[in-house]
């Protein structure tokens, strides 16, 4: 493993063999600032540590991108690796191990998850199909639309389960009915595998068994396991509802109302406006294309 926490410093260091020599680099992160993008690419950077763990400024830093799942070199992200830093970053990438790679991964998702969580809503801009969602009710996961947002995790029976928790969108219903997938994940190899899903009103605190699914964990089961390792639930989930639903309206006002009002005839430019936001049509979407 090339990478470790300096605890007398408080930085990340990497150490590399190179002949007979150690080189040692003080490596700073970056990711994607995009809070609804899926991408896995972490951006580093390595500036060369002297005598005495300082900086050497005879020696230029090293730029490298790296697609952790791909465990390659990224050439098209917001910093690319370059020509001139190839040379250094195929051989410091095949020197790195499993063990890095999950340390890189860890770093990564950290990054992500403070991007995520304290984003203003009106910069998340997630794709939507606002058809179904307004036409047939459909609900989406609080990861879909923020995919390094808090994830929940969950032990039932032993075994470990990712939580998708499907929230309704719909602007005007008042509805508190969600549903909750459990995804089983090898831990041996991350893959996901038997998908459970049960219905829950997290206002009532009633939990129940969905007539289209079916789940061979007990519901008793699943509620205990949820209330005694996430005690804070039933705060929780309202959260998150909020926050998913006002993110689909901000969304739905830029990419979907626009569309209904230019169909829409009859609507005076005094009259509210179609989109739902309260304002007047001539003071919301009145002109938007």
């Amino acid at each position: 493993m090339i990478f470790f926490d300096d605890e007398k410093s408080d930085r990340m260091v990497a150490e590399i063999q190179k002949d007979d020599l150690t080189e040692k680099f003080e490596c700073r992160l970056s990711v994607c600032e995009n809070p609804a993008c899926r991408c896995d690419t972490l951006y580093l950077e390595l500036l060369p540590l002297a005598e005495g763990d300082r900086g050497d400024p005879s020696r230029r830093p090293h730029r490298m991108g790296i697609r952790l799942a791909e465990k390659e070199l990224d050439f098209e992200g917001k910093f690319p690796t370059s020509k001139d830093d190839l040379g250094f970053a195929r051989p410091f990438l095949g020197a790195m191990d499993e063990q890095d790679f999950r340390y890189l991964r860890e770093r990564h998702y950290v990054l992500k998850n403070q991007i995520s969580e304290t984003a203003p809503l009106d910069s998340i801009d997630f794709p939507f199909d606002y058809e179904r969602v307004e036409r047939d009710g459909a609900m989406y996961a609080y990861n879909d639309a923020l995919p390094y947002g808090d994830q929940m995790t969950l032990i039932v029976g032993g075994r470990p389960y990712m939580v998708l928790d499907h929230f309704c969108l719909l602007p005007h219903c008042s509805c508190r009915d969600i549903t909750i997938s459990l995804v089983h994940i090898d831990p041996a190899n991350k893959t996901k595998n038997e998908f459970h899903s049960v219905g829950l009103n997290y206002r009532d605190k009633e939990w129940s068994e969905l007539d289209d699914t079916a789940s061979a964990l007990p519901l008793a089961a699943v509620r205990s396991a949820f209330e005694e390792q996430i005690p804070d639930l039933y705060e929780m989930l309202p959260a998150r509802h909020v926050k998913i639903k006002a993110i689909y309206r901000l969304c739905k006002r830029k990419h979907f109302a626009a569309r209904q009002v230019v169909s829409t005839t009859r609507v005076g430019r005094n009259d509210p406006c179609p989109c739902g936001s309260g304002k007047k049509y001539k003071k919301c979407c009145l002109g938007k294309k």
